[in-house]
């Protein structure tokens, strides 16, 4: 439950050295993404749905253990459409977390608070300034495209809680601050 944690234990406030994952050291020579996919862009929009999928497809292709179950680029269109205009299948996604944020008519309501979202909006900008960088894999175009996307969606919800748009309660991801001033004007009613 949220109230259980603290910011302190969520946020912290210590440096993080980087490290890269164990995973791209032992198992992978390269340890270079193949492609980029976005989760927020599946099934938003059945042009981004059909890229999205298509990269996902090209991902798979050619794998093993996948040849043998995998259908030719020809159908690969008429798939996405079923699953992106005319949502056949998307029951069996129901049971993935990610899939409330495909389809907000499930997903729960809550707002982060004016402190949280700074420390967000401060660290895709760090990502932001990173991977803008020359040296990078050219897919990393697309993630810069991606979280200046994120980064937008963010200060419109910060706009929203400073202008009042959005209301914060108790249950809501909230800083140190908010927290206590929240809990003093409960204690005040």
């Amino acid at each position: 439950h949220k109230d259980e944690l603290a910011y302190d234990l969520i946020v912290g406030n210590q440096t993080v050295t980087p490290t890269q994952d164990p995973h791209c050291l032992n198992d992978i020579p390269t340890c270079v993404p193949i492609e980029l996919i976005s989760a927020e862009n599946i099934g938003v929009n059945s042009n981004i749905n059909g890229a999205e999928g298509h990269k996902m497809a090209r991902a798979l292709k050619g794998k093993h253990g996948k040849d043998d179950w995998f259908l030719g680029e020809g159908v690969w269109d008429c798939i996405l459409e079923e699953l992106s205009l005319h949502k056949k299948g998307l029951e069996a996604f129901s049971f993935l977390d990610w899939y409330n944020d495909i389809d907000p008519t499930i997903q729960d309501d809550y707002n982060f608070s004016e402190e949280i979202l700074d420390k967000m909006i401060s660290e895709l900008d760090r990502l932001i300034e990173k991977y803008d960088a020359p040296g990078w894999a050219p897919i990393s175009v697309y993630l810069v495209e991606l979280l200046g996307d994120y980064r937008r969606s963010l200060n419109k919800e910060l706009d929203e809680v400073k202008s009042g748009l959005r209301v914060l309660n108790k249950d809501d991801f909230l800083g140190a601050e908010t927290r206590r001033e929240i809990s003093l004007f409960v204690k005040e009613k």
